[in-house]
Parts: C-alpha cells; sequence; structure tokens
C-alpha cells in the first residue's frame, strides 16, 4: 500500500506540472494568435477574456473526463 502514494504523487505533480506548462505555452502564443486571426485584443477586451476563459475550460473538461 505504501509505494502506491509515491505513484499518485507522482503522477499528480506530472500532470500539474504538464498543465502549468501548457497554460504558460497558450500565454505567450497569445500575441501570435491573434496577430493571425488580425484582432487587437486590446480594443476589444472580451476576445482576450474569451480565449482565456476557453482555455481554462479545455483544461477543466481535461480534468473532469478523467475522473
Amino acid at each position: 500500500m505504501v509505494e502506491y502514494k509515491w505513484v499518485v504523487l507522482s503522477n499528480t505533480t506530472l500532470g500539474t506540472f504538464m498543465a502549468s506548462i501548457d497554460v504558460t505555452i497558450v500565454e505567450i502564443a497569445l500575441p501570435a494568435i491573434f496577430r493571425g486571426i488580425a484582432i487587437n485584443p486590446f480594443t476589444s477586451f472580451q476576445y482576450l477574456l474569451w480565449t482565456l476563459f476557453g482555455v481554462q475550460m479545455y483544461f477543466v473538461a481535461c480534468y473532469y473526463s478523467t475522473r
């Protein structure tokens, strides 16, 4: 039983690390994404909010789909 707690801890830590790296990559890529679709997020702040909300909802959906 004791060895399983380390497996659970390592899997949880690895999953959290991967999610934080993915969020960081998306945040770094946001200017290029908005240039690609020709939208200035600072004139219409709602586009920036919807993009960040969409990424966040993706992670929530992935998290709850594994349960």
